[in-house]
């Protein structure tokens, strides 16, 4: 049951939360409601192998999210993935607790991927960054 908006809408399965973000037409690059868990997962400092344990798949699977989600994000690393959800709100790091943002949208860095070179551990991501525009509704189509 996926709700619309900002709000996260979750489904109970096998006693776990699932993250099912809902659809949306902002032209930003939308994260599936799988790639999102597996993100916050590695978002909380897990490797590749604690979160696929926690997730109840395997590491390879995890592994592959990661490389949509980079695909996506127009990044080469983890840590530039984390950083640019972090600077986008799609996750939200408060008090050492890593939770989803509310939403699934991410603008990808302009250049595509890497960083080209650049000594910016944010991967040139910080001055460039287009939120989507307030009352804006980003769900997955």
């Amino acid at each position: 049951m996926a709700r619309q908006g900002n709000v996260m809408g979750t489904v109970r399965r096998n006693g776990s939360t699932r993250i099912e973000p809902a659809g949306c037409d902002c032209g930003a690059a939308h994260f599936t409601g799988r790639e999102l868990e597996v993100l916050l997962e590695i978002a909380s400092g897990k490797t590749s192998q604690a979160a696929a344990m926690a997730l109840g798949i395997k590491p390879d699977t995890v592994n592959e999210h990661i490389g949509n989600m980079n695909a996506k994000a127009g990044v080469r690393k983890r840590a530039e993935l984390i950083a640019m959800t972090i600077v986008q709100a799609i996750i939200v790091m408060e008090d050492g607790v890593v939770r989803w943002g509310g939403r699934a949208c991410v603008r990808p860095r302009p250049g595509g991927r890497g960083t080209g070179g650049r000594a910016d551990p944010f991967g040139g991501i910080m001055g460039q960054v287009r939120p989507a525009a307030p009352g804006v509704t980003c769900r997955i189509p």
